[in-house]
């Protein structure tokens, strides 16, 4: 049986229309409707997308009350305890104390707004905000933003604990813009910004959260458990990070994190749009913890810029040392899920993942964790990721999760074994991956694992690879590492679609075994490791470049093609930053008549907006 594509609009349509149709991606609210409901197709391939979500427009969120202006230093928790619904608090730039977000039992028509006074002096709706408004003209070793009269036109909330809080049942608040999280300019780890468990309908637009420069931790920056419908626009994360070798809690930082909720409360319909989004941990992260009940559903992010400082990384000519016997910051991977269904990864630009840590320069992992987690229903396309040591993680296996009263237990191997709730339906198409580079971001130089090792629950399945291009010297690493780990009994994997990708072989020749026994990856050997790993597979019309290198071709399936380099496939056949539309005869080759690679078009199109 044949996976059968329900392939994205742009893909039938011509090249005019197909960038009309990328401009409206663009849009805030391109997929959501005023009243919260997922506007267009319902699925991506056998992915389904979101069918809720938070609709941010001003226009949507009216305060038609009162306005105050608080005076700085004035308490914001005493301004709020006498707010009515649609009132509108305007805080003058300074300094103000951490606030906690009330019940009001508000409504769609009286939304509570919070932001700083300053008016015309910050960017207009739908403009990212930078530091720029906070005083800073520049960050080191950040990409550049426009800055032609840095000033502070912010209102800052700073605190070694917790910024901003949700009250159980605080609902329709919009924070922003011109709205400052921050901690301390002092040592010490602060653990969390903003923490909106028992929150409903609370959207933050045009704010600052960060951490500092000085050698300090801090691991989190929004945590989005325990919270519904929430949404995160324009704004700008940066200095989330732990440091490695210091010991302590600070381990994982990370600037959004949820789907660990064990308290009963319901979680997700989250939005994250146009954001610089900064952390030497996963810069997002959900699910994990060693304990949860539920997965979140329905979470959009789009046109976001993930990024971590190349100084950060030890093999950096510039690598920062914060003090004397630094060792860096702890460093994981881009984006992270651990926990969440019906998610939709769109238009972003991903930079910087190394390895040295846990892990290997990964710029994604799916990796279910907990027997209440699932990572299903993921559609993942349109980004352009660089500077990684690997590509893609999808791994569902067994796990311990150790009792919270002896959190050595897994370590010691006496911790209670058990299935995360699985992987499925998976959809990765029309994204681009260059500056593959094994040795210097210390990876594995491959574009996916893929493995399985569930016992009891159902293994990962229904996973598509479709129009991706994955740009690599190919002097480590290979296309794929596969396996199924020993269980019993041993499920395979799949189904699994493979299909008009161009991918580098590697010096592995292409697929390789994952490195623990398996009883299905056969190295160097395409075809019997499709049939061995997988219920049933699909791969053809791909690009395999270099292949051959100490196997013949037909090692693949029939209808793939084999070029020797990337010279005759790309109009600038680069490592990083190449022009890499295809050249004949590669144009309209695909099953879908469609370009084999991914639509750099589009691609080119989103990330005027997500840079």
């Amino acid at each position: 049986m044949k996976l059968k594509f329900a392939l994205p609009l742009l893909l039938s349509l011509s090249f005019t229309q197909a960038m009309a149709a990328a401009q409206a991606q663009t849009a805030e609210n391109a997929y959501c409707q005023a009243n919260g409901t997922w506007l267009g197709p319902g699925s991506d391939a056998d992915s389904s997308l979101p069918q809720h979500c938070v609709n941010t427009a001003m226009g949507n969120t009216p305060s038609p009350g009162r306005k105050t202006v608080l005076a700085v230093g004035a308490s914001i928790n005493q301004y709020l305890a006498q707010a009515h619904c649609g009132d509108v608090l305007l805080l003058t730039p300074g300094a103000y104390k951490p606030f906690t977000l009330p019940a009001k039992n508000c409504n769609a028509g009286e939304w509570i707004r919070i932001q700083s006074s300053a008016g015309n002096a910050l960017p207009g709706a739908g403009i990212r905000i930078s530091p720029c408004f906070g005083g800073v003209a520049e960050l080191p070793g950040r990409p550049g933003y426009s800055c032609p009269n840095a000033s502070h036109s912010m209102a800052t909330i700073s605190s070694f604990q917790v910024g901003i809080t949700a009250a159980a049942g605080a609902n329709y608040y919009r924070i922003g813009p011109g709205i400052e999280l921050a901690r301390p300019d002092s040592s010490g780890a602060s653990y969390g910004l903003v923490n909106l468990a028992g929150g409903d309908h609370i959207i933050f637009d045009r704010v600052w959260a960060h951490g500092t420069e000085l050698a300090a931790e801090t691991g989190n920056g929004f945590n989005l458990t325990g919270a519904t419908n929430v949404a995160v626009i324009n704004s700008y994360f940066d200095d989330f990070k732990c440091i490695a070798g210091k010991g302590g809690s600070c381990t994982d930082a990370h600037a959004f994190g949820g789907g660990d909720d064990a308290a009963g409360l319901a979680e997700g319909t989250w939005k994250i749009y146009n954001n610089f989004i900064e952390a030497s941990g996963e810069n997002i992260l959900f699910g994990g913890d060693t304990k949860g009940t539920t997965t979140p559903p329905d979470i959009e992010i789009r046109l976001n810029h993930f990024y971590k400082v190349p100084a950060w990384n030890p093999r950096d000519p510039g690598f920062v040392v914060a003090y004397p016997g630094f060792l860096g910051y702890i460093v994981k991977n881009l984006f992270e899920l651990k926990n969440a269904q019906r998610v939709l990864l769109e238009g972003n630009r991903m930079e910087y993942s190394w390895g040295g840590y846990s892990q290997d320069g990964f710029a994604m992992v799916l990796t279910p964790r907990g027997a209440w987690g699932h990572v299903d229903d993921v559609t993942i396309r349109y980004n352009y990721i660089s500077h990684v040591g690997t590509g893609f993680q999808i791994v569902a296996t067994r796990n311990c999760t150790p009792n919270p009263s002896n959190p050595t237990q897994c370590q010691n191997g006496s911790g209670p074994v058990e299935d995360s709730g699985g992987a499925a339906r998976l959809s990765l198409h029309d994204n681009l991956v260059d500056d593959v580079n094994a040795t210097y971001y210390l990876g594995g130089g491959s574009m996916a694992q893929v493995s399985s090792g569930l016992q009891e629950n159902a293994p990962l399945n229904h996973l598509v690879f479709n129009h991706n291009t994955f740009v690599t010297d190919g002097i480590e690493g290979n296309i794929l590492t596969m396996g199924t780990f020993p269980t019993n009994p041993q499920p395979q994997m799949g189904p699994f679609t493979f299909l008009n990708n161009i991918v580098r072989a590697g010096q592995n020749n292409g697929i390789w075994s994952v490195g623990q026994p398996s009883i299905c990856a056969v190295d160097m050997n395409p075809i019997p490791t499709l049939t061995n790993c997988f219920t049933e597979s699909e791969a053809t019309s791909n690009l395999v470049v270099g292949w051959g290198w100490t196997r013949p071709a037909p090692d693949w399936p029939a209808g793939n093609q084999t070029p020797e380099d990337y010279t005759p496939v790309f109009v600038n056949p680069l490592l990083s930053g190449g022009d890499y539309h295809v050249l004949p005869p590669y144009q309209k080759a695909g099953t879908d008549g469609q370009d084999l690679g991914a639509d750099i078009d589009t691609i080119t199109l989103l990330m005027r907006h997500a840079d």
